[in-house]
């Protein structure tokens, strides 16, 4: 098996409240982030913030533009702001068992250092779970009008670096293959404990 595995899907399929199911309480020993999506009284999304991997309790969480790591709401440059929350969540990343990368390959890649850093983490030796935004949501993001163009050539650029890194597995999750792909997360987790 790969030292790191990369997860992508439709939106809501579930990838992110599967690896926090699976990985349980272990998850408190991991570096990195989650990227919590931030819903009003009626569901709606308002935004993004990053939380820190060990304190991730769930992929949704209630609104509040004040929270720490709102990386993504009208008007906040996303790029920017993710990379200034995301680094200080990837520093030292050998202190960690394994690193939880919940979601990378969108708005982030936008800023050069941010694409940098983020790729580099995966030659490292530190294991990572990550979920990787997919083609079609950078191209849903970009038609609704919620991202520039620019986003998916980074995804792309960035796929093809990780194809080329021989330690890297990319799994496409849908509702058929969950259990397959939780499969693969304890694989994972299991070389770390």
């Amino acid at each position: 098996m790969s030292r790191h595995l990369l997860l992508e899907g439709a939106s809501g399929v579930g990838k992110t409240t599967l690896i926090l199911h699976t990985l349980g309480s272990f998850r408190r020993r991991a570096g990195g982030f989650v990227t919590q999506r931030m819903a009003d009284e009626s569901g709606f999304t308002k935004g993004f913030c990053l939380t820190p991997a060990g304190r991730a309790e769930s992929a949704v969480i209630p609104y509040r533009p004040e929270q720490p790591g709102v990386f993504l709401l009208r008007g906040v440059d996303g790029a920017n702001a993710f990379a200034k929350a995301g680094f200080r969540l990837l520093e030292q990343p050998e202190r960690f068992p394994f690193l939880l990368l919940d979601e990378i390959g969108g708005i982030e890649l936008l800023n050069p250092a941010a694409f940098f850093h983020l790729g580099e983490l995966f030659f490292k030796t530190t294991p990572i779970l990550s979920v990787l935004k997919s083609v079609e949501n950078c191209e849903r993001m970009i038609e609704n009008g919620g991202a520039p163009g620019e986003m998916l050539q980074e995804n792309l650029l960035f796929r093809k670096m990780l194809a080329e890194n021989p330690e890297v597995e990319l799994l496409s999750m849908n509702r058929e293959n969950r259990d397959l792909v939780k499969e693969k997360i304890v694989e994972l987790i299991g070389k770390v404990r």
